[in-house]
């Protein structure tokens, strides 16, 4: 016998053909042997045959779907319709005979995503899913669904496989845009926390990155300070405390009050201020004289305001103020007795002669004070004391004489 496969073997008293190797139907079905036939001695003159050995079909397949393993159908998550039949249909191939092979059926498990889809068997060896209630939640864009399909073959034979649904985009001709939605859509959550990593440590590299520039600049400005200043300009501060009003901030020496205060009836010339004008230099003094101030001894009361203003304009004027601000203070000392003052705060000079014969016209409560001041005055006693001056004395008519202050 001939036999290129060497699948079968044949017995040569009684010609009986047997199986020699291992037979599949689905891998081929039919296999050609030549048989040769004579005496045995002579098997040239003998005869021989073309035996054909058809392979007869066991189901020993389960159905297997087209285009392999991989069960992908899409769901419209934009169509809210219900009753949606989803696509492409699930086809399946038994290899296997066609007694042993379709039609096919097919099997739900009790998974719980079942309850958004049910199997529709269209008995051609196909089946389509399709959906059992209205809207989906768009943040789930994959359903797993494991189902069982059987064949018709006997015995029956049956495979599980998982169907997976991929929620996307579709147009209004039901064209899927899933490729897009994979491009444009959620990230895993693994490079959700890889990219915020990379961002944090970014962000912390440029952080550092700005101190250490901020802090070569500030010392590189220190540094060109410390080498343009001289010892000369070294700061030194002292506190210096001492319990006297005025000379401001810059004069750290005993301040001069009396360039504050002016009085306007010491002398006859004016009452004489001395002015510190030059700080930094050793102390220097200069002389300014200020009119006196000359009582109204006519009777009319004087004009504050216009007293006010004749001081402040004469201190505007004056070329030696003082180059502060201070407060000045001047003595005034009111007027409206008939008689007059009698204040010597108005005498001209301590020691001049003032005539007192006036006060003979005021009355008999006066002529103890005419007979004192008066010209015709009584000549005293070694013995007897004299009476103080007018010019340490401090009279006034009928409580008219008071003390004012004008600050400026």
């Amino acid at each position: 016998m001939k036999d290129e496969s060497k699948k079968f073997a044949i017995d040569p008293i009684s010609g009986m053909i047997s199986v020699a190797g291992k037979l599949d139907r689905e891998d081929k079905d039919t296999y050609d042997v030549t048989v040769y036939a004579g005496s045995p001695g002579a098997l040239e003159q003998g005869s021989s045959a073309r035996v054909t050995i058809s392979i007869s079909d066991v189901n020993d397949n389960p159905p297997r779907p087209l285009g392999g393993d991989k069960v992908e159908v899409v769901l419209c998550d934009n169509r809210h319709d219900k009753g949606q039949i989803l696509y492409p249909s699930i086809k399946f191939s038994d290899p296997d005979s066609e007694s042993n092979g379709a039609p096919f059926k097919f099997y739900s498990t009790d998974d719980d995503n079942y309850k958004h889809f049910e199997i529709i068997n269209n008995n051609d060896g196909s089946a389509n899913l399709r959906t059992v209630h209205k809207g989906y939640s768009s943040s789930i864009r994959e359903y797993k669904l494991p189902f069982i399909v059987e064949d018709n073959g006997r015995p029956k034979l049956n495979a599980s496989y998982t169907i997976t649904v991929r929620a996307c985009q579709c147009t209004d001709d039901g064209e899927e845009l899933c490729d897009v939605i994979a491009l444009t859509g959620a990230l895993p959550f693994e490079m959700l926390l890889v990219i915020l990593a990379v961002v944090v440590l970014l962000l912390v590299f440029v952080v550092v990155l700005i101190t250490v520039r901020r802090r070569r600049h500030n010392r590189a400005e220190l540094l060109l300070k410390a080498s343009i200043s001289s010892s000369e300009d070294d700061v030194r501060e002292n506190i210096i405390t001492y319990n006297e009003e005025g000379g401001g901030e810059e004069d750290t020496a005993a301040f001069d009050l009396s360039a504050l205060q002016r009085d306007y009836c010491s002398s006859s010339s004016g009452s004489q201020v001395k002015h510190r004008l030059d700080f930094s230099s050793p102390p220097s003094t200069k002389v300014s004289t200020v009119p006196p101030y000359v009582p109204n001894l006519n009777g009319v009361s004087p004009d504050i305001r216009d007293f006010i203003i004749d001081r402040k304009s004469a201190e505007d004027q004056d070329d030696a103020k003082l180059a502060f601000d201070s407060l000045q203070i001047y003595a005034y000392e009111g007027e409206g007795s008939d008689a007059g003052s009698l204040s010597s705060l108005a005498s001209g000079s301590d020691d001049s002669e003032q005539n007192y014969d006036y006060l003979r016209d005021w009355g008999p409560r006066f002529d103890r004070l005419a007979n004192i001041y008066g010209s015709g005055r009584p000549q005293l006693s070694d013995g007897e004391t004299r009476t103080p001056s007018p010019a340490n004395s401090h009279l006034s008519s009928r409580g008219t004489m008071g003390r004012r202050k004008t600050a400026l």
